[in-house]
């Protein structure tokens, strides 16, 4: 009889706050069964960043691949979410270009301007020039097939956008946030929702002391949802918690914080968010 590995001591741990630097899926796996209220996360986004971090997700060569990889994730989250509990995501479409690679760096974002997997070469009918991927979209076709069940689609509808070069269509100023759940029934806190349909954010445009590289999220972008959805005193994970935009609203208003991250950079500027500084270095 095979013995189930014990769950990974965390990289940082105080109460009411967990912090894992590793693979999100390899973790997610070795984690207690039915343990989080809700999990919320923004993906990594399809060709957007390099982290320079092996085995990160967001790089793959095709993106039926991407796709493939985000969803494993999910799938390991399954048996941690409690049948009452909620799961968002946070994810962005993207063109496939085929313009070829970058002819000078970015001195405004290095890890923006680096041979992307969309402007290369790719297998028809997915990668031709110009046309949008529906990555998004795609994703939870297989979430659905993996057991989860979509309650709702939000657009995040961004105020004051970067300008959008293109010239040959409209610009592409939203990104779209997935309510996901195990069952017909879920927590919520009953009338007082406090979501409107169409939500209108500001992308976050502050850096974080001491990281300046990751995409951040807006603070109220998946705060709002995550505590609509968990119960005071419950426990959020965030498997892609980069700088912990998301676990920093959680902790504020009583819940526990769970977080993984690939990069031990971004979880260390996580940690300082949540605890303060001068709280240790993640190895």
């Amino acid at each position: 009889m095979l013995r189930k590995r014990p769950a990974p001591p965390p990289s940082y741990q105080e109460p009411g706050l967990r912090l894992w630097q590793g693979e999100a899926g390899t973790i997610l796996q070795r984690l207690p069964r039915h343990s989080v209220d809700c999990i919320a996360c923004s993906s990594p986004y399809y060709g957007q960043r390099d982290y320079g971090v092996a085995a990160q997700i967001g790089l793959e060569a095709d993106p039926l691949t991407y796709l493939a990889d985000l969803a494993a994730v999910f799938r390991a989250a399954v048996r941690l979410l409690r049948p009452s509990g909620s799961l968002w995501i946070n994810l962005a479409d993207t063109y496939w270009s085929g313009r070829g690679a970058p002819s000078r760096p970015d001195p405004k974002s290095g890890r923006r301007r680096f041979a992307r997997p969309q402007d290369g070469r790719g297998s028809h009918p997915w990668c031709r020039p110009k046309q949008l991927l529906l990555l998004p979209h795609r994703l939870l076709i297989l979430l659905s097939a993996q057991g989860w069940q979509h309650v709702a689609t939000y657009p995040w509808q961004k105020l004051h956008p970067l300008p959008d070069p293109p010239r040959d269509r409209l610009p592409h100023q939203h990104e779209w946030v997935f309510h996901l759940v195990r069952g017909a029934y879920y927590w919520q806190p009953g009338a007082d929702w406090p979501l409107d349909p169409i939500w209108e954010l500001a992308p976050a445009r502050r850096a974080v002391r001491g990281l300046t590289g990751p995409a951040r999220a807006p603070e109220g972008l998946l705060g709002p949802p995550t505590l609509a959805t968990c119960p005071p005193g419950g426990t959020v994970l965030d498997p892609f918690c980069g700088t912990g935009t998301t676990l920093v609203r959680a902790r504020a208003t009583g819940r526990q914080a769970w977080g993984i991250d690939l990069d031990p950079a971004a979880l260390e500027v996580a940690q300082q968010r949540l605890t303060g500084p001068q709280q240790g270095r993640f190895g």
